[in-house]
């Protein structure tokens, strides 16, 4: 008798985690860059490869693969310096309903990005 409830269980377990927080999605995310300047977008730091090239004054998207509850760093850096110029974490979930933009000016020198994120606490 207890071997046909393990299997049960199992079963409900396995239903239960596809619609949890192991559900995939796919996070859309718009970066406008009205800078003069191209720019790299990665998943953080120290990753060497580019995961979205953002042309001088053009809009990109990008459109990770992630668990809901999965953590993504989005980094943006300027292509020719690395400079990294913006950098935050957030859930999977938490990108995909805030419909992810990014605006990246320049003002005095200084890059600016915006995001649709709601505030940090």
């Amino acid at each position: 008798m207890m071997f046909r409830i393990v299997p049960a269980l199992l079963a409900l377990s396995l239903v239960g985690a596809k619609g949890g927080c192991f559900e995939e999605l796919i996070a859309e995310m718009r970066f406008v860059n009205s800078t003069g300047s191209d720019l790299c977008v990665s998943l953080n730091v120290s990753d060497p490869d580019c995961r979205t090239d953002i042309k001088a004054h053009t809009t990109a998207r990008w459109h990770p693969e992630c668990a809901k509850q999965q953590s993504i760093t989005v980094v943006i850096s300027v292509r020719e310096t690395g400079t990294v110029i913006y950098r935050r974490t957030e859930p999977c979930i938490d990108w995909e309903d805030a419909d992810a933009t990014f605006i990246i000016k320049r003002l005095d020198g200084e890059y600016v990005v915006t995001d649709s994120m709601p505030a940090e606490p």
